[in-house]
């Protein structure tokens, strides 16, 4: 573009001092016409400099005026911006867009130590959460200087990827970081590692062919969508041919472009071994698949590198850049002023999201549990590890922060190794259970298959056994999840979000126990009241969790008991805590145990959130309910008799302070009031008997001084086997 063709700035952008910010090193400004304000404090290394220390997340901000101004003006800045939101409004969705009114007011921020303009509503915000911005290019600057521009984007992205940087980002991570696992050969033991398996199969790049092998190598694992595109796939047939030297390359053309450009990539990189879950476990051979699954975060978590391939919607896609042809040159930047380009910096978690990649339920552990990771996108190549990330497009300069929202960090938060406390595992868990939920699952009996590598890594990390994807030791936490629209799903039990299609939310985490491990301990020690034990299949009974608690921090008192239940009818005896003896006629384990139970009727508020009010038998309204299974309930819900309501455990009314005040759910408006701020709350769940076993039909809170409105014959102290 010729300078005399470019459009003139409009008169908001026109303030910004572009050639200033683009010149200077780090961006400091001692002009007007800006907002500036400090955003935070994040921890920097450069491996130009031999300082490393901590700064802050200066913003220096301007309004650029309301949407609809932008996004109709034909300055070029304000069509990049514009640009931008509307990518950012159709992978986030319209509603949950902060973008989503023509009349609000939208902020282009230039953050100091990032040296880059982040769009945002708010000028005084995080602006990088928004995940769009905009970063300085030129062809003038040279390699060397590049270096200090954090995301300085150069002007074109080559058709090939350049093998020998990738090569830099990684060994840059061995030697600086040391993030991954080593596997040395004096400590690694197999069956510790990878418990179960007799040993790992991986193709040898080398001599194109699968192997066996027990020993300790490096390799490189892939995580891709397969779709519906045809997929060689390992099975007893020709596990015996694929051993064989040379079967990869006789079999090459039958492979997904995916898998190829995997094999030529990982040759590129410098590594002989590469594991594919479609080809290093036998897929018509259920024991070597379930023995392969129990351990995927092993494998990931040991993996030199991942390779994520998040272009495309199946196997077919390949690796954008790894083989001629697969993608073109690409201008990375657009002229705004003479000498000056600007490009769109979009970050690596909404490229995630605008990708199948990211819909899909399978891939969710291979990406959480990798320790680093190579991403393919059609924009460009990402390289992330535990503390950093490089990214194609921008020169190599890795920014290592701790700041809150910023992309790289949302990442960072979901690893489950050794080493970080129970709490912290259990909360990243409830994250990831909720973005697993929303996820597309091609086959329902997959529900915990899929997710049994981080169900694993959780267990080991926490000290506990799972029961149904739910922790035993802090089951009267998970069991209070609530979703919308949610169906049942067979062969699964309903207290389990694994029993149930759509997304849960996990309410507690809104609640004063997330603080910290102590006050979650404290809310189980206090708050809760029912010994849970399990019937499987065989009949057999096991006590889930003993009524003497594990452990505490040293600051508090060495154990403590489960509380016996405080009833607030005290003319109702509440003693009997153990279950008798029952068959069970289900697949999969019942819960069992002992609760107050009311009969309440339910009133329906919103047929299409499936939220109702619950009423004592006065008529007064005592509670509200997230309602499960409603599109499904064949009258169930049209009842005008008393349904059956488990008392599960106490709260407060102000654990709801930051939920939607309009819902008639958990977060009912009615305990929302000022003069109800402290109500003691119980939580509780809706059932639905089906031949003696109960059935969760929805999840909600009533008020406490409030249970003797129940109709009879509750409240009733009863034995509950829940399915």
């Amino acid at each position: 573009m010729s300078d005399s063709s470019l459009i003139d700035l409009c008169s908001c952008c026109e303030k910004i001092p572009f050639h200033r910010l683009q010149e200077n090193r780090l961006g400091i400004l001692d002009v007007g016409s800006f907002t500036h304000r400090s955003l935070g404090v994040g921890y920097f290394t450069d491996s130009s400099r031999d300082d490393v220390g901590y700064f802050s997340y200066s913003c220096n901000s301007w309004d650029l005026g309301d949407l609809s101004r932008i996004q109709n003006s034909p300055c070029p800045v304000c069509r990049l911006v514009s640009e931008l939101i509307s990518r950012h409004n159709r992978t986030r969705g319209f509603v949950s867009s902060p973008f989503n009114s023509p009349t609000i007011t939208v902020w282009i921020n230039w953050i100091v130590r990032m040296q880059s303009f982040w769009i945002n509503t708010d000028g005084f915000s995080n602006s990088t959460r928004t995940g769009i911005g905009l970063g300085f290019a030129a062809n003038n600057i040279d390699g060397g200087s590049l270096r200090m521009r954090f995301n300085y984007l150069f002007p074109e992205l080559p058709r090939l990827v350049d093998f020998e940087r990738l090569i830099r980002w990684i060994d840059g991570c061995s030697k600086e970081h040391q993030c991954i696992l080593t596997n040395n050969t004096d400590t690694f033991k197999f069956e510790e590692s990878y418990p179960g398996l007799k040993c790992l199969r991986y193709i040898d790049v080398n001599n194109a062919c699968l192997i066996e092998s027990s020993e300790a190598v490096e390799y490189v694992a892939l995580s891709y969508v397969w779709g519906s595109v045809s997929n060689f796939r390992l099975t007893k047939a020709n596990l015996k041919n694929l051993l064989r030297p040379a079967a990869i390359s006789v079999a090459w053309n039958l492979f997904p472009a995916t898998i190829r450009d995997a094999i030529t990539l990982t040759r590129k990189l410098g590594k002989r071994y590469l594991w594919i879950d479609s080809l290093c476990l036998v897929q018509n051979d259920p024991t070597d698949l379930e023995t392969g699954i129990a351990v995927m975060d092993q494998v990931y978590e040991r993996a030199w590198i991942t390779i994520i391939a998040a272009s495309g919607h199946d196997a077919n896609a390949g690796l954008p850049g790894v083989d001629s042809g697969s993608r073109q040159d690409r201008r990375a930047a657009r002229q705004i002023k003479p000498g000056i380009f600007l490009g769109k910096l979009i970050s690596t978690d909404l490229l995630l999201e605008e990708s199948a990649y990211h819909t899909r339920a399978w891939t969710l552990q291979e990406h959480v549990l990798s320790r680093r990771a190579l991403y393919f996108f059609q924009e460009h190549i990402v390289f992330r590890c535990h503390t950093s990330e490089y990214r194609e497009r921008c020169c190599d300069h890795s920014l290592i922060t701790t700041l809150h929202n910023h992309d790289h960090g949302m990442q960072r938060s979901m690893q489950l190794g050794n080493g970080r406390s129970k709490f912290d595992v259990l909360t990243v868990y409830l994250n990831l259970v909720e973005s697993y939920t929303s996820r597309i699952l091609t086959r329902d009996s997959d529900v915990l298959r899929a997710m049994a590598g981080v169900i694993r890594r959780v267990s080991v990390s926490s000290g506990y056994q799972a029961l149904q994807g739910l922790p035993r030791r802090e089951l009267d936490i998970f069991l209070l999840f609530e979703g919308k629209s949610l169906s049942r799903r067979e062969g699964f039990p309903s207290y389990s979000w694994a029993g149930w299609q759509g997304k849960v939310e996990m309410h507690l985490r809104r609640a004063g126990w997330t603080e910290c491990e102590l006050t979650m301990d404290m809310w189980l020690r206090s708050r809760t009241w029912i010994i849970w034990y399990s019937t499987n299949a065989a009949g057999k009974t096991e006590l889930l969790c003993d009524s003497n608690r594990s452990p505490l921090p040293d600051y508090t008192i060495a154990t403590f008991e489960r509380q016996p239940f405080q009833s607030p009818i005290l003319e109702i005896a509440t003693t009997k805590t153990v279950p008798t003896s029952i068959n069970n006629p289900r697949s999969y384990p019942i819960l069992r145990f002992w609760t107050l139970v009311l009969s309440l009727k339910i009133q329906i508020t919103d047929v299409f959130r499936h939220q109702a009010r619950l009423l004592g038998q006065n008529g007064e309204e005592c509670g509200g309910m997230a309602l499960d299974g409603f599109n499904e309930s064949e009258g169930f819900f049209d009842s005008s008799e008393p349904l059956d309501v488990l008392l599960l455990s106490e709260g407060r009314a102000r654990d709801f302070k930051d939920l939607d005040k309009t819902k008639t759910g958990m977060g009912s408006k009615v305990y929302l009031r000022e003069r109800e701020y402290n109500t003691t709350i119980y939580y509780v769940m809706l059932v639905e008997w089906k031949d003696g076993i109960a059935e969760r039909r929805g999840i909600g809170a009533v008020r406490q001084d409030l249970v003797c409105q129940s109709f009879k014959p509750g409240p009733v102290w009863k034995e509950i086997a829940l399915g």
